[in-house]
């Protein structure tokens, strides 16, 4: 089972199973990893399971969450990554029985994946850089498509309080997510991708 681990000051303070599928962080009691410190946002952020995949999520905190160092809105987990919230880290680490789940390379180790955006604001291509890739609008509807070995899956994320479902090839996507195929068509939060391959 994956877990997070809690630090301060290089200082390990607890370590957390992540026995569901959403797990929220924040300063209020409420959340389920509950993180007493002023530079933490009462809800600041959550971790998200989908269909054997993670995501975190920033809640529009006002000191924002680091993956890594870098500021994410929403960012694919892996194993070992370290999420910044405020003066607090907390590691990613993968259960045993699910490390080394995704292979990550194609048979000749070059793979030209990427979804092509046909409509909205960002017209053009997107690649599948560490094989997965999250696009949307955060906090309304979000999806991902990631690599499991040769194939690659289409994962529907979030929908937001409208509960926007995403769609391949004009069928919802189902929990566990479903396989995606060349020239076929996920559409999320009112855009058309193409998924090239």
């Amino acid at each position: 089972m994956a877990q997070l681990i809690l630090s301060t000051d290089g200082e390990i303070v607890d370590t957390f199973p992540l026995e569901t599928d959403v797990v929220t962080i924040g300063r209020h009691e409420d959340n389920d990893i509950h993180i007493d410190c002023m530079s933490v946002s009462g809800f600041h952020s959550r971790v998200v399971k989908v269909a054997n995949e993670y995501f975190i999520e920033d809640l529009k905190s006002t000191n924002h969450t680091f993956v890594n160092s870098d500021q994410v809105t929403m960012a694919p987990l892996s194993d070992g990554d370290v999420l910044t919230l405020g003066s607090h880290s907390l590691k990613f680490e993968l259960g045993e029985d699910e490390v080394g789940n995704d292979d990550g390379g194609g048979s000749n180790g070059v793979d030209t994946a990427r979804l092509v955006a046909r409509n909205g604001a960002n017209v053009g291509p997107i690649s599948i850089n560490g094989g997965m890739v999250t696009f949307g609008k955060t906090g309304e509807h979000v999806a991902a498509v990631t690599r499991r070995g040769d194939q690659y899956y289409c994962l529907h994320v979030d929908g937001g309080s409208n509960q926007a479902q995403t769609l391949l090839n004009g069928s919802p996507v189902p929990a566990e997510g479903k396989p995606i195929n060349p020239h076929d068509i996920v559409k999320v939060a009112g855009i058309e991708m193409e998924f090239i391959r």
